[in-house]
């Protein structure tokens, strides 16, 4: 077993020397390609660390309604469908929008305090599913197109019922004075973290209710910093 171990060993190391290798000219090239024209790259927390009185106002809140088994249920609104960037309506699926307040809506900005998510799901109707699977936002993530090429339109085609959300900061939640999915400090991303958890909990909920299916929640890791 130890020459076995050792003998992967020795055969690996390599593999990971070169792909270190890979990803340090990677991120030099990307660089590189980035300063072109003396434009900066776009990058996480450029106002620094935010308000943090405010972050932990926000997770206490959060603590206190999950401790107390009181987390504020949700009362989504069917909207007109507009599809996102990339998306695609396909004939054999039914696709529907959604708005709700999020439950921490006082902690966001104006423009995040509306949350939105598309559900993706059989064409025919609702008797032929048989489960729900809520997907969260990958990093970068901010609109519906991955997540429906990836597994939700596959999931869809084989009777199950697909809810995306759109996280706070992100997508026609992002504020105006923000470059794509890069947060401009440390205690919004912190917020728009626990709102993602808490919003993803009370969709769940609210699709348990509405659905009368069994719920699962989805992530999936994917960088996608562009």
């Amino acid at each position: 077993c130890k020459l076995l171990c050792g003998v992967m060993s020795l055969l690996f190391r390599p593999a990971g020397y070169l792909s270190g290798l890979i990803d340090v000219g990677y991120a030099w090239v990307k660089r590189r390609s980035s300063n072109q024209g003396d434009v900066q790259p776009a990058r996480f927390f450029t106002d620094g660390w935010g308000d943090f009185d405010k972050l932990e106002k926000c997770e206490d809140v959060v603590k206190r309604a999950i401790a107390d088994g009181q987390l504020p249920p949700l009362f989504p609104t069917q909207k007109a469908l507009v599809l996102g960037k990339g998306e695609n309506e396909d004939s054999d699926l039914c696709l529907e929008e959604y708005v709700f307040n999020s439950p921490i809506e006082s902690f966001l900005p104006e423009v995040s305090k509306k949350g939105f998510f598309r559900v993706v799901k059989p064409k025919e109707n609702n008797a032929i599913a048989n489960a729900v699977v809520v997907h969260l936002a990958a990093t970068g993530d901010q609109f519906y197109a991955f997540r429906r090429k990836l597994l939700a339109d596959k999931l869809a085609r084989n009777g199950i019922i697909n809810i995306l959300i759109m996280v706070p900061f992100y997508g026609t939640r992002r504020p105006q004075d923000q470059t794509k999915h890069y947060v401009r400090n440390v205690s919004d991303y912190l917020i728009a973290s626990t709102g993602c958890m808490v919003e993803g909990a009370a969709v769940a909920r609210w699709a348990q209710d509405f659905y009368k299916l069994p719920v699962i929640l989805t992530g999936m890791y994917k960088v996608l910093f562009k």
